[in-house]
């Protein structure tokens, strides 16, 4: 044989195995996005990191629902004040929120001007850490839209939450920020995952959107309710009033501080101000079982009001109605 051959030149080459080739790739893909037990339950919390305790999640996507008219973006802005003012929102204290806190508005339901007027009614001050997207409000170059509405603009508007990292995002409103079916689930899925992902960031989103005119429940796809954290339902007392209704229809599992609530939004002279009531339960906590005529004096609210608010509390396990020794029938708190 001669020295220039090599015996290895003559061994027939090692086939690769596609079944051990595919279970390397997967081990590999599997370190990647799978977690194991432990680093699972490392993570586990019993409760949402909350931005405002007991009412809204942090990193979640929080819906603000109700008809035309109802305060509801009126609650979502003020919120935002609250965050990077460091101020409490309505009778929850102040929001969990770092000190250099920024908030990003994504407003498409009113003119740039009339969203800059809600917010200085609402005290918003010029170096309060506070960035708005409105309708009519930028020229960008070419070929860059206007007006950044989901999901063909999800890239830059990701891009600018990624940058300033707001600890809270408002949408207002869904309909309006976007291009698509409402009636899709297709579409929509697309449309509130690209919403998730703002949340995904820590954000807490708060999405105003509308009710339908004949049953109240929200608009649009089931998708939309399905993708919600949290529900809020936001109602006017009445047509006029200075008094809404708040309350959690839908969490993901964990129990809200209060769902039953009353809002005053009230105009002082170049102010507004919103300002949270005494709750249903918090008030026959305090003393004890009362009759529908004092809640409703208590609250400050109609009679009719007190029957919604009653109504939805017995729904909800949270109160029942007993009668006293006197004959009168009483409104109670249910002991938990």
């Amino acid at each position: 044989m001669s020295e220039d051959l090599d015996p290895e030149d003559f061994e027939e080459p090692i086939e690769p195995d596609p079944e051990l080739e595919k279970i390397e790739e997967g081990e590999r893909l599997a370190s990647v996005y799978l977690q194991d037990a432990k680093s699972l339950l490392a993570s586990a919390r019993l409760e949402p990191d909350w931005l405002v305790p007991g009412a809204i999640p942090a990193g979640a996507v929080n819906f603000f629902v109700g008809k035309p008219g109802s305060s509801k973006s009126w609650l979502a802005y003020d919120l935002a004040c609250a965050v990077v003012q460091r101020r409490p929102w309505l009778e929850f204290g102040v929001p969990n929120a770092p000190a250099n806190a920024s908030a990003i508005i994504l407003n498409y339901d009113n003119s740039q001007a009339e969203c800059a007027r809600r917010f200085l009614r609402l005290g918003l001050k010029e170096e309060d850490n506070l960035f708005a997207h409105s309708f009519g409000a930028h020229q960008p170059p070419e070929p860059l839209p206007a007006v950044l509405q989901l999901p063909d603009a999800f890239g830059p508007l990701e891009t600018m939450v990624y940058a300033k990292r707001p600890t809270v995002v408002v949408i207002d409103s869904l309909r309006q920020a976007h291009t698509g079916d409402e009636s899709s689930s297709q579409e929509m899925a697309k449309i509130v995952g690209q919403v998730k992902r703002f949340a995904m960031m820590g954000a807490a989103v708060i999405v105003v959107h509308h009710t339908r005119k004949n049953d109240g429940a929200m608009r649009g796809s089931t998708e939309i309710e399905a993708s919600a954290d949290s529900i809020t339902d936001v109602e006017k007392e009445s047509e006029g009033s200075e008094v809404s209704l708040i309350s959690w229809r839908k969490t993901r599992g964990w129990q809200m501080m209060e769902p039953l609530l009353t809002v005053r939004i009230e105009d002082i002279g170049d102010i507004t101000v919103v300002k949270g009531g005494v709750s249903l339960s918090a008030l026959l906590k305090e003393q004890g079982p009362l009759g529908r005529a004092d809640i409703s004096k208590a609250l400050s609210v109609k009679h009719e009001t007190t029957k919604r608010l009653v109504d939805r509390a017995m729904e909800r396990g949270l109160v029942t109605e007993i009668k006293a020794t006197s004959g009168a029938r009483l409104i109670k708190l249910v002991e938990r």
